[in-house]
């Protein structure tokens, strides 16, 4: 059985599918020795009727702080009377930041925000042992081992999103969208360990969404994709899961879809058939954050979603080497028989399905693509005898000049 600690409409019940799990934990809830670790746990995903609204709003202000409002913060956290977070002077000398246990519990209790506003003080301050001891304290009082994990995560995340929109915004508040993707591919790839497969044009429109940005995107909207974006990709690092997605033949794990698009691509589909994707409601520091979720077509023709819990998957060689690839695990589960096939962007029945995309270069060098409306555009002699070719239309556009090769 797996325990979840959850906050707000981010519950999860637990619901078990036996073949993927190898063991129950003891009573005296710990859990077994000698039960493998390699394992999958399946819990019910509930996702708030909005994805892009409350999941991703952690802004972690990486920025610095006003000098006063430091100073501030300072002696309010001095004139505290509860037991708060110290510096304490060991027998060499050298300081140690010791948490408290009211800062433990706050982060138990707290919301994704209030989350991410500890982790950041907290890595600020103390060192890699600390925030090890911190992560194990949190999944003892929570009763979830997730937690841990995106705390663990938490330095390597802030400090990597730092430098990416140091260098995405050449301190610039606003950037242009366009400016931006080709950053945010090279940082997934390479936090990924994947540079045979590139992020598509429709993962980048769910970037953007997640982001709350159009044409131009600002720091807090950069941040909450990168809480979302960050441990996806570390979820793809590891090994069990690196080689699915490197598969295009199969495509195993599809690009980023939303809950709503992969429902729809499984209607008339039959039982058993599933896909697999990343939930946008999961961001940092949600406990399932960079998790899979299973959509399927169940035996009663009712889509369904599952949350594979795929933190004990590593890409240990010594320490898995009798582990069956992600896959053969899938497959048998008897509510799961065939991989289904998730729609290219923009196919029938989506409004622009059989548009034309300009693909151009602009005056300021930016590459840049443009939809072509041309639902107007028929081939009816009667109704557009005076009709101009669509070549000639495209070259009287100012910002199209010439045919690329």
């Amino acid at each position: 059985m797996r325990c979840i600690s959850r906050t707000g409409g981010d519950s999860v019940t637990p619901k078990r599918l036996s073949p993927l799990v190898e063991g129950v934990p003891s009573s005296n809830g710990a859990s077994d020795s000698s039960l493998s670790m390699k394992r999958i746990k399946f819990g019910e995903e509930k996702i708030p009727e909005s994805e892009f609204e409350g999941g991703n709003g952690t802004s972690m202000a990486w920025g610095p702080q006003n000098q006063d409002e430091e100073e501030e913060e300072e002696e309010e956290d001095q004139s505290s009377t509860d037991s708060d977070n110290t510096e304490v002077r060991g027998s060499t000398g050298s300081r140690r930041y010791t948490i408290s246990d009211s800062t433990i519990f706050k982060y138990c209790l707290g919301n994704l925000t209030e989350r991410s506003l500890i982790m950041k003080e907290i890595t600020n301050n103390a060192g890699d042992e600390e925030v090890s001891e911190f992560a194990d304290q949190v999944s003892l009082y929570s009763g979830c081992s997730h937690h841990g994990y995106q705390i663990k995560m938490a330095r390597k995340l802030i400090a990597e999103g730092t430098n990416a929109w140091i260098l995405i915004s050449r301190n610039y508040q606003n950037v242009h969208w366009d400016n931006v993707v080709i950053e945010i591919e090279e940082h997934f790839m390479r936090i990924a360990k994947c540079s045979s497969r590139s992020l598509t044009h429709q993962d980048f429109e769910l970037l953007r969404r997640i982001c709350g940005c159009y044409d131009y995107i600002t720091q807090e909207n950069f941040e909450k994709m990168w809480c979302w974006l960050f441990p996806v990709a570390t979820s793809i690092s590891r090994g069990l899961i690196n080689g699915m997605w490197r598969s295009c033949s199969p495509k195993w794990i599809e690009g980023f879809v939303t809950k709503e698009e992969a429902e729809h691509s499984l209607q008339s589909q039959e039982p058993g058939t599933f896909i697999l994707r990343f939930p946008t409601s999961r961001s940092w520091p949600h406990p399932d954050a960079g998790s899979l979720v299973v959509t399927y077509v169940g035996r009663d023709f009712v889509i369904r979603h599952r949350l594979l819990a795929v933190d004990h998957i590593c890409d240990s060689s010594e320490r898995y080497t009798d582990a069956k690839p992600l896959q053969d695990m899938l497959l048998a589960e008897p509510e799961l028989s065939r991989l289904g096939r998730f729609p290219t962007s923009r196919s029938w029945p989506h409004p622009d399905a059989g548009s034309l995309v300009v693909t151009y270069v602009g005056r300021d060098f930016v590459i840049r693509h443009r939809l072509l409306a041309v639902d107007h555009i028929c081939d009816s002699s009667e109704r557009y005898t005076d009709a101009k070719p669509l070549q000639d239309m495209l070259l009287a556009e100012p910002e199209l000049s010439r045919l690329g090769r």
